[in-house]
């Protein structure tokens, strides 16, 4: 059922837009935080010693630290304004329900006011902007919930508008701006190593730089911090088919329970995939694998049962524990090897590997009332839809259709293509973005990355072998499949890889893969980080 290619060239991200611009792309806010900025002279706020001394001041806010977790504050809280004279000025909380935030400082000119730090899991913007420092100027400061791993694609097809593809928007194109738990973590991933004894790396009884191994005090667990997985990082060795690798015998590892460890499904597997991922001899491995070892298939392939990886998805291929929803027999998997694809292979027959994955740190991570809200938001009347669990906003019809919020369906619109090529797709969402009658009234829609894209397929085509999966009967989402996704074929991402390949997925399947040949006309889907 591997309907998609498998192939993979990069160029440099073109910088000299200014953070502003790249910011209102950005611009999300499902939790406004009202900003207010004041500039009074000579206080100097919180540590900055004197404000801006030109006429052409700007700020940064920086929105840094790493605290308790709540849908009404950031993690962390640190809300600093730092200026171009190099000064600091700490932002402090006023009393009172609704009073916001409020800062003083030297008076001036205009000011700008950047991001210089968002918290963890989320991207911020500021929607308003004060323009006199000398009085009492007020901005919003706002930010959307990003609990999804970017694809860690960082440069942008030559020839495309960077502003409108993967390696242009997202956590990927501001890495150094991300608020982490770990800020030491590759790009914008966010990793934390764990001893076997659940001590996290540098803490007693879990040494920094310790290696993997079986001893309490060694390497045995990695934490994602972006989606709160725990992976086994120690090699589960042998092969399985995916019947035998849903039973497999797990342990309290790295201090959380047994109960809490499983088969990853194939939404957390893919979670890993990273399209820069190391090169190891001829193949590239879509992961970190200083932080994931266990996914390193050249090395593992070496060790134990050689399988040329070059002629047989046998070589770096990990189950899940999703079944295939319209195939008997078929599960799906995910392909290590390139820049990570998926698709469904018979489940009785072939032998693949396995990686644990423990779900005992989602609670603590994703505490907050916003996660445990439902998932899915319909707005029929705009033809929208919101997924609380990505803080993404989707229109329900592809490019092509328009919503019909009387009649309930997705209509199409005269002349415009119900199919596009790769380049002509990204130059749709800039169109919709600049017509009134299109837009849903937002400005910010994007063709989605491969991750972003992913994250409505489980409830779609991928049938969870486990329980608890109400998603996938949420009506809502429901609404979505039976307007425009049943039956309707692949669908462009904006994520592209070397030798100008871009990945697409299936709807009609559920498989992610690569296509080579631009030209030819998928559907298309727009997102927006949800306001």
């Amino acid at each position: 059922m591997n309907s998609a290619s498998d192939r993979g060239g990069q160029q440099p991200v073109d910088d000299r837009r200014g953070v502003k611009d790249r910011y209102r792309r950005l611009a999300a806010w499902l939790m406004a935080v009202p900003l207010v900025g004041s500039m009074v002279a000579g206080c100097g706020g919180g540590g900055g010693g004197g404000g801006p001394t030109t006429s052409t001041a700007w700020y940064e806010v920086s929105v840094s630290g790493v605290g308790s977790t709540s849908s009404s504050a950031f993690e962390g809280g640190s809300i600093v304004l730092k200026g171009n004279d190099g000064a600091t000025y700490t932002v402090p909380a006023v009393a009172g329900a609704g009073a916001g935030l409020s800062v003083t400082s030297a008076g001036g000119g205009s000011a700008t006011l950047v991001i210089e730090s968002n918290p963890v899991n989320r991207i911020c913007s500021i929607s308003t902007a004060p323009t006199a420092l000398g009085g009492r100027g007020s901005a919003s400061l706002s930010c959307v919930h990003t609990p999804i791993n970017d694809t860690g694609l960082t440069e942008c097809m030559p020839g495309v508008d960077c502003a409108l593809q993967d390696g242009g928007t997202g956590r990927g194109a501001i890495p150094a701006k991300l608020g982490k738990l770990n800020a030491g973590s590759p790009g914008s991933f966010d990793y934390t190593r764990i001893c076997n004894n659940g001590a996290e790396e540098g803490a007693a009884g879990c040494p920094s730089g310790v290696p993997v191994g079986a001893g309490a005090s060694q390497w045995g667990c990695t934490r994602d911090n972006v989606t709160g997985l725990v992976w086994r990082v120690v090699d589960y060795p042998g092969r399985y088919t995916q019947g035998d690798a849903i039973a497999i015998p797990v342990e309290g590892w790295c201090g959380r329970a047994a109960s809490s460890w499983r088969l990853p499904s194939v939404d957390q597997l893919q979670s890993v995939f990273f399209n820069a991922g190391t090169i190891e001899g001829a193949d590239r491995v879509a992961a970190h694998t200083l932080w994931l070892p266990m996914l390193n298939f050249n090395r593992r392939n070496a060790l134990e049962n050689p399988i040329p990886s070059s002629i047989s998805s046998e070589g770096s291929g990990f189950w899940s524990s999703t079944l295939v929803a319209t195939a008997t027999g078929e599960a799906w998997m995910a392909l290590l090897q390139g820049n990570g694809r998926v698709r469904s292979e018979a489940s009785n027959t072939l032998r693949l590997r396995v990686a644990p994955v423990s779900t005992a740190d989602l609670a603590s991570r994703f505490a907050d009332s916003y996660y445990t809200a439902a998932r899915w938001e319909a707005n029929l009347s705009a033809g929208t839809l919101l997924d609380r669990r990505s803080g993404l906003m989707w229109m329900i019809c592809s490019a092509g259709w328009s919503f019909n919020a009387t009649a309930g369906r997705c209509d199409p619109v005269a002349g415009q293509p119900a199919v596009r090529a790769f380049r002509d797709a990204l130059a749709e969402s800039l169109a919709v973005n600049q017509d009134s009658s299109r837009n849903r009234g937002y400005s910010d829609w994007r063709v989605p990355n491969r991750a972003e894209l992913a994250s409505l397929v489980d409830c779609v085509r991928w049938r969870p072998s486990e329980g608890g999966s109400a998603g996938c009967t949420d009506a809502a989402l429901k609404k979505l499949v039976d307007l425009d996704l049943t039956g309707a074929g692949s669908f462009w991402t904006s994520s592209w890889v070397p030798g100008n390949e871009v990945f697409t997925i299936d709807f009609s399947t559920g498989a992610v893969g690569l296509e080579p040949d631009l030209t030819i006309p998928f559907r298309v889907r727009l997102v927006r980080n949800a306001r």
